[in-house]
């Protein structure tokens, strides 16, 4: 008999009724990218224990850097040795769904508040085709940074045109012992991020409406990338080793005052970074639209983080369990606090946090936020791109960039993303 209530309390604990044995012998994994700094490990050694104290499932995280992350989740899917649930650069969403690896969630959108509970520009990075794939967890809108100090002690208003722009880092250089006033990324992934910002600010569209035709060698294209290289060579403006500079480089010279402008660079969790390793400069900096072209209006460049569940998972329900708790307020609260991102939902714009001087200045970036065009092929466009114009501006800084060479890289660039699309086609 006392063998027999051994046996129904052991099976008892095993089916369990409470939520933390529901789930018991449960086990899920989670990617996240970017660099482990002491806030986001700390962030998800929270998320693992409260997960499990909520839930009774095991959460491993794996922290990689975005530096390997579009490879490793290329492995993943080649592969089919996956995570449970992973997070995904928003550029990168319609690849991966496109793979057909990743789980619709359109299903169930409605556990998530549906398309109303997001911002409309982190929206538009779910999926294509009418599906969602993965839903944007932070957002980021690219802006412009200028020091609002130095602008002030030569009398400049922030430029709002690619003229003026021009005529303020001018003025800037005369009045300052700056060289150079201006700065902004040319290689890595940060230069493709620019480049399609500053399309849009000149009115180009990069893919067609019908997503059947790329479009970046339009004119408006080849105008904008003109400006950018004769900042360098005919105003002067911008360091012609700028090539070489990464964000550390870029960062030091804003703190440092030697330069005064980023056109299309830093977010406010950068910013606020500044302030903590530089407090001499706190409240010297301002967030504002980026400047446009002759033939485009204000824009900013929105960029989603977001995080998709793999169709392989062993346990979809559990995957969408961890989905919840992410998304919960009081978790992506935590986690925005935590690493300064700008929210993707409505509701939490709304909250306290966010009612900064500095945090009211991004959002009116983020109210004529754009985001990449949402095709299949674009996150290897990014690779081609990145390849392109670093070639374009090595040539920039040994002086051999011609007009008939940037026309050239730029239809080849054309080229070799048309017959990514052509295959989509087929």
């Amino acid at each position: 008999m006392k063998k027999l209530v051994v046996f129904l309390l052991a099976a008892t604990m095993l089916v369990g009724t409470g939520p933390n044995l529901v789930w018991a012998k449960k086990r899920l994994t989670l990617w996240n990218f970017g660099a482990a700094v002491p806030e986001r490990v700390q962030f998800f050694n929270w998320v693992e224990k409260e997960f499990e104290k909520e839930t009774g499932i095991k959460l491993e995280t794996e922290i990689i850097h975005w530096s390997e992350a579009w490879n490793r989740l290329l492995l993943a899917t080649a592969s089919g040795v996956v995570p449970d649930v992973s997070m995904v650069g928003g550029t990168w969403v319609g690849h991966f769904q496109s793979t057909g690896q990743i789980m619709d969630l359109t299903p169930y959108i409605d556990k998530f508040g549906g398309s109303e509970a997001f911002t409309p520009g982190a929206w538009e990075s779910v999926g294509y085709g009418g599906k969602v794939t993965a839903l944007p967890w932070n957002e980021g809108c690219r802006s412009m940074i200028i020091r609002q100090d130095i602008l002030d002690s030569v009398g400049a208003e922030s430029p709002s045109t690619w003229k003026e722009l021009v005529s303020v880092g001018k003025k800037i250089q005369s009045a300052t012992d700056q060289e150079y006033s201006i700065a902004t990324w040319m290689a890595t992934w940060r230069a493709t991020q620019n480049f399609t910002l500053f399309s849009y600010l000149n009115g180009a569209r990069l893919i067609s409406e019908d997503t059947k035709t790329a479009l970046l060698n339009a004119q408006e294209v080849m105008d904008m990338m003109r400006f950018w290289i004769d900042l360098i060579t005919e105003w002067k403006v911008m360091s012609p080793t700028a090539l070489e500079w990464g964000t550390e480089e870029v960062d030091s010279a804003f703190m440092n005052g030697e330069i005064s402008i980023i056109p299309g660079g830093r977010s406010v969790n950068a910013m606020l970074f500044y302030d903590k390793q530089a407090p001499s400069i706190a409240g010297k900096w301002a967030i504002k639209k980026p400047p446009h072209g002759p033939k485009g209006d204000f824009a900013g460049l929105e960029l989603t983080d977001n995080y998709m569940i793999f169709k392989a998972s062993e346990d979809k329900e559990a995957s969408l369990t961890l989905l919840s708790f992410l998304f919960r307020k009081d978790v992506l609260l935590r986690w925005l606090k935590a690493i300064g991102m700008g929210p993707s939902t409505r509701e939490l714009w709304e909250d306290p946090y966010f009612q900064t001087e500095h945090w009211r200045e991004y959002q009116e970036v983020q109210k004529v936020g754009r985001f990449i065009p949402n095709i299949p092929e674009w996150g290897e466009t990014e690779v081609i791109l990145e390849e392109h114009l670093a070639r374009i501006f090595s040539a920039v800084a040994d002086g051999t960039c011609t007009d008939d060479l940037l026309k050239d890289e730029l239809d080849t660039i054309n080229e070799k993303v048309q017959t990514l699309i052509n295959k989509r086609l087929e």
